[in-house]
């Protein structure tokens, strides 16, 4: 679709951009287009717009770095669709988020990968988690709409910073307040109450009937004076009790109903905009009439508030908006990649266990037997009650197969399992010699996983999240590029949806949080520095209050007749 660069005035769009701070890569012709469009009703202006194409020469990381360092580029945004430079991209915009704000629209989402994957990390990693997970990392604020990305870019723009997450919603209407409230909580921002002082100081000219506990519903005073509203707004900015404020409604229509209110309401609109800098807070607006020629609103608009007829839109776009989303402190993303070759095979499990013993990863103790005498003496000597898998080279998913057999009360049960484990992997690898079981006591706890592979996008990467047989059913999980410190891992941690529950929901006893960060910490050196290593799942790890212990371990290797595990003297530490 072209190129724009404001610095040299050259215009090769079908359009005439304006000349502004916003620089724009774009994977797609027609989204570039869209954007400049969207743009163009804000009166948004372009430091550069490059459009990719097929990258024939130039890679979109490549590009991305040209627009970010133009020193007319204020705040970068891009579309991104794929690119077989994935971690070249995500060091390229962890440099630019560090020094201006970077705006991510990502398509495709579903298919981050095509390849076979040997196990649960593998799986996981061609799902969104892993992009999603690889722009967090890098500090990128990550949109979902062309709107929500020009909204976004407006408001670093235009806007100053909110302070905090603590949100004020002024409304005109009790169904819109209603509305903003639930948009405000889903967007996991805060709508606090306001102190006494602050409600009966609204009282003194807000009717009796109306609502002043946030979100403030004006009842009908708008009607009657709408410098009303810039007295609650006024009151609400200034009262150090939020940080940002929403204001939805009606505001813009009211001239559009009663002519005889235009120039009041654009006056007050001329107020609105003043706030911003005088309160050095965030004003957002949704209206009904945004798609309107209304005279206020365009006041509004020319003076920098960001305006939508979507309150969900306002509400996620103030979301990204707000602290954390402006933290730039992440732990900066480690230049080191690897070109190796996919080529599967698995170890042991005797072997893939012992690694992670010399690499000062916390395993359970176990026995590899021979017979299911050898099998009872075994969970006689660790105790009861006891687990038994099966052990073969080709043996993959061991749950699925009927090769594990849980809380093995006595020595009977033991010697009953070990004949159904050996017989699930004999059925899976008739020919396999390698075939054995291993006996080791129960655990009990939460179950992560912690994972790492070798992907063609991005090198090697790391994951944690819920684990056990429901891991790849749940995929509550979060992604790194490896390798990282023991702070990013307890980030990651903090992503998961369950987290909750390592911290001691329910009455639960909080899990050892600090042992897991090391263990995932670890797991991301090892991936970066071993390149033999393709994929590794510790599955499940059980944590509890005192530790985090592998139960499981898989280890897919490069050569497939490797005769021996990966040594630890090359691992850094």
């Amino acid at each position: 679709m072209g190129y724009f660069c404001a610095r040299s005035h050259i215009n090769l769009t079908p359009i005439a951009p304006h000349s502004g701070s916003l620089g724009l890569i774009s994977q797609s012709g027609n989204l570039s287009l869209e954007l400049m469009l969207l743009a163009h009703e804000r009166a948004l202006g372009f430091s550069n717009i490059i459009t990719c194409g097929n990258q024939a020469d130039l890679s979109v990381d490549e590009m991305f770095l040209e627009v970010a360092n133009d020193p007319g580029t204020q705040v970068v945004a891009m579309y991104l669709e794929g690119t077989p430079r994935g971690r070249a991209l995500i060091e390229a915009i962890t440099s630019v988020a560090a020094q201006k704000p970077v705006i991510v629209l990502k398509a495709g989402l579903t298919a981050a990968g095509a390849r076979t994957a040997l196990s649960h990390t593998g799986v996981m990693a061609q799902g969104r988690q892993l992009w999603q997970s690889m722009l967090a990392q890098s500090g990128a604020h990550q949109v979902a709409s062309t709107t929500e990305l020009i909204m976004l870019a407006e408001c670093f723009m235009r806007q100053p910073p909110a302070r905090g997450r603590r949100v004020a919603v002024l409304s005109d209407g009790g169904g819109h307040a209603a509305l903003a409230a639930d948009a405000v909580e889903n967007a996991g921002l805060l709508l606090p109450t306001l102190s006494e002082h602050t409600r009966k100081a609204l009282g003194s000219f807000l009717p009796a009937h109306s609502s002043r506990a946030n979100p403030i519903d004006m009842a009908g005073a708008p009607e009657d004076d709408l410098w009303s509203f810039i007295r609650c707004a006024e009151l609400l900015l200034g009262s150090g009790e939020v940080d940002s404020l929403m204001l939805v409604g009606e505001f813009g229509g009211y001239g559009e109903v009663l002519p005889n209110l235009i120039k009041e309401e654009v006056a007050v609109a001329v107020a609105f905009t003043e706030l911003p800098r005088r309160f050095g807070l965030p004003i957002l607006q949704h209206s009904m009439y945004a798609n309107s020629g209304s005279e206020a609103l365009q006041t509004m608009r020319s003076g920098g508030i960001p305006i939508s007829n979507d309150i969900q839109i306002i509400a996620s776009t103030l979301a990204r908006f707000s602290p954390p989303a402006l933290a730039t402190d992440s732990a900066k993303v480690p230049i080191r990649s690897s070109n190796a070759p996919v080529r599967e095979g698995q170890l042991l499990v005797t072997e893939a266990m012992n690694f992670m013993t010399e690499i000062g990863i916390t395993v359970v103790p176990f026995e590899i037997v021979g017979d299911e005498d050898e099998a009872a003496k075994a969970a006689l000597k660790m105790g009861f009650p006891a687990v038994v898998k099966g052990v073969s080279r080709v043996l993959l998913h061991k749950t699925d197969t009927g090769a594990v057999v849980l809380n093995c009360a006595d020595a009977d049960a033991v010697r009953t399992a070990y004949r159904q484990v050996t017989e699930a992997a004999h059925r899976i690898s008739p020919q396999d010699h390698s075939v054995h079981a291993l006996v080791s006591p129960m655990l009990f706890g939460m179950e992560l996983i912690v994972g790492a592979l070798r992907d063609p996008t991005f090198g090697p990467i790391i994951m944690v999240g819920f684990g056990g047989i429901y891991a790849e059913m749940f995929q509550d999980v979060s992604f790194r590029l490896a390798p990282i410190d023991v702070s990013e891992a307890g980030r990651m941690l903090s992503e998961l949806t369950g987290y909750a529950l390592l911290n001691g929901a329910r009455g639960l006893p909080p899990c050892d949080i600090s042992a897991i960060n090391k263990m995932v910490a670890r797991v991301s050196e090892v991936i970066a520095c071993e390149p033999e290593i393709m994929e590794l799942d510790l599955n499940p790890v059980m944590v509890s209050a005192a530790n985090a212990i592998v139960a499981d371990a898989r280890v897919i290797v490069q050569n497939q007749g490797a005769s021996a595990p990966p040594t630890a003297l090359s691992v850094r530490g």
